[in-house]
């Protein structure tokens, strides 16, 4: 089984954020019972935008996912902020999975 993910979240900070602030998206496939850590993918602030305003997507693949027992397939993703920052408008998560 191949299942592609894609998503996106808009943060406001208050100000210009520090220098050194980071955004971090973590994908995790599964349950609190047997989760797996799928992704991590983080940026820097600086580099992606200095604005008070960041908008961060994320377009990933997982291949050769085992079919769980229940049939359900779950995949939760996480947003870090080193900064103080507020979750404002844009945001979405998607999975889509295909298998022969």
């Amino acid at each position: 089984m191949r299942v592609q993910l894609s998503g996106i979240a808009e943060l406001s900070f208050p100000a210009t954020p520090p220098f050194d602030s980071v955004i971090a998206i973590s994908i995790v496939r599964g349950t609190l019972d047997s989760p797996v850590a799928y992704a991590l993918y983080s940026v820097s602030v600086s580099e992606a935008n200095p604005n008070a305003v960041q908008v961060v997507t994320i377009n990933a693949s997982d291949y050769n996912v085992p079919l769980p027992p229940s049939n359900e397939l779950v995949y939760t993703l996480y947003l870090f902020c080193t900064a103080d920052a507020t979750r404002i408008g844009i945001e979405s998560f998607n999975a889509v999975a295909y298998s022969d």
